[in-house]
């Protein structure tokens, strides 16, 4: 059940006020080598200083990048990339640049990144458990590892959302409440992605939380040389689908070695969507790979690293027109068309459908809910956040002439009318729940199947 509406991303701050604030104006033309399916028009990139949008905030200070382009309606995903090991936004723009130009409205965020784990945890940590506990400690701000010490108001989790909530109130129009839904970052409409450490971030969100996305470059890559294996927060189950894992990564990276990644990647079950594919010898989409890799040289700048050179503004390689040569990469692994979310359960091998539509009596809206399919009789809807589902529905064939057996448990108190349908025949039994009441249904006598 979802709290009243006084926690509602409307319900914005009032606008602080920031000399440091600055809008630069953009214009993507024909240099930025523009593809099909990107989008010509006005990219408009906002930086916002972190303390700006919570006074709490005391370190990684460096500014927040916000990018978006003005000339056309936003993609259901907000994108978000989460540097590097003492990384910063600035250092990753092209990748926000070319969301944007992908219709995308993207965020670079800046975070708590002082700390090396793949030093930290090998060489000076004999937990088994290290490197999920700075992690977590990173992405909430719990006080669960002796090895950093990362607050609340500094957590991953608490930034994006007192930066979406200060581009919501000062700049109304742009959209950005839209990713905040009863007070907290709307997870299931997000890709997540990063370079080294942000990008294992990222997949450890999408671990206990349902993601649109994650999306590693140069990761994630966390491994227990002392013990030769993954840590247990990459091997753990993930509540975010396989089939929303994708990496890019060159295989002499001498950080994370591609030899340790390629069993993460695996691991995380990228593997069944393709091998790893060289993108120095195919062409997109890769052959629908989720995992790309390079051997391409080293570009000819000082302190190039292959670590660095997938994502990196300084040291990524350049065409002759200055685009980034893995531009076409970045699209394949980050901004692909999304799914159409389904609003359909079905059972018994598709012989019966189950449809739900919903209405909040605080706030007057409502809508379809959308499905989240479990087995062949069972599954789950949500209104709005993925990560959230607001019922229940079971649908069991006990064979021959027997009606169907027809379960439906709230776990809301918004009003709701659950629709099963038998597919051949037509016939539907509906079950409304009065808003305010917390009650389940059955019935083992109405939809027949004949």
């Amino acid at each position: 059940m979802r709290n009243p509406p006084d926690s509602r991303a409307s319900r914005r701050p009032s606008a602080p006020c920031s000399s440091r604030h600055l809008l630069v104006l953009l214009f993507v033309t024909s240099s930025l080598g523009l593809t099909p399916g990107r989008v010509e028009g006005a990219i408009v990139e906002h930086t916002v200083p972190p303390k700006i949008t919570d006074p709490s905030i005391t370190t990684g200070l460096d500014d927040h990048y916000a990018v978006l382009n003005t000339s056309v309606d936003p993609a259901e995903d907000l994108f978000v990339f989460l540097p590097g090991t003492n990384g910063k936004p600035s250092d990753t723009r092209l990748i926000l640049q070319e969301a944007a130009a992908n219709g995308f409205r993207a965020i670079g965020l800046m975070y708590q990144n002082n700390a090396a784990l793949v030093t930290v945890c090998p060489v000076a940590n004999t937990d088994v458990g290290c490197f999920d506990k700075i992690r977590q400690e990173i992405v909430t701000g719990d006080d669960v590892s002796s090895a950093i010490a990362v607050t609340r108001a500094n957590s991953i989790e608490n930034r994006i959302l007192r930066l979406l909530l200060w581009l919501d109130a000062n700049y109304p129009t742009e959209g950005w409440g839209r990713w905040v839904v009863y007070g907290r970052p709307d997870w299931s409409r997000m890709r997540l992605s990063g370079w080294s450490q942000g990008g294992a971030h990222a997949a450890y969100i999408a671990r206990d939380r349902v993601v649109a996305g994650v999306i590693g470059f140069s990761s994630p890559g966390d491994w227990d040389i002392r013990l030769d294996k993954a840590p247990p927060w990459e091997t753990a189950p993930h509540v975010t689908p396989a089939s929303h894992y994708y990496g890019f990564t060159h295989v002499q990276d001498a950080t994370l070695l591609w030899k340790y990644m390629e069993k993460v990647w695996a691991g995380l079950g990228m593997g069944l969507f393709g091998p790893p594919v060289s993108i120095d010898s195919t062409q997109p989409p890769y052959g629908g790979s989720h995992q790309l890799i390079t051997d391409r040289p080293l570009p000819p700048i000082t302190g190039t690293r292959f670590h660095s050179m997938t994502i990196v503004d300084q040291y990524t390689p350049k065409e002759a027109d200055g685009s980034p040569t893995f531009a076409p990469v970045w699209r394949a692994v980050a901004f692909w068309k999304s799914p159409e979310r389904s609003t359909k359960l079905l059972f018994s091998g598709g012989r019966v459908s189950v449809s739900v539509t919903w209405k909040s009596q605080y706030t007057g809206e409502g809508g379809t809910a959308f499905a989240l399919p479990q087995d062949d009789s069972f599954g789950y809807f949500y209104f709005v956040d993925a990560s959230n589902p607001e019922l229940f529905v079971k649908v069991l064939d006990f064979g021959g002439s027997t009606p169907y057996l027809l379960f439906c448990g709230g776990l809301t108190d918004y009003e709701y009318t659950a629709t099963f349908t038998n597919v051949a025949t037509g016939k539907q039994v509906s079950f409304h729940k009065a808003p305010g009441t917390f009650n389940g249904w059955a019935d083992n006598k109405s939809l027949s199947k004949e």
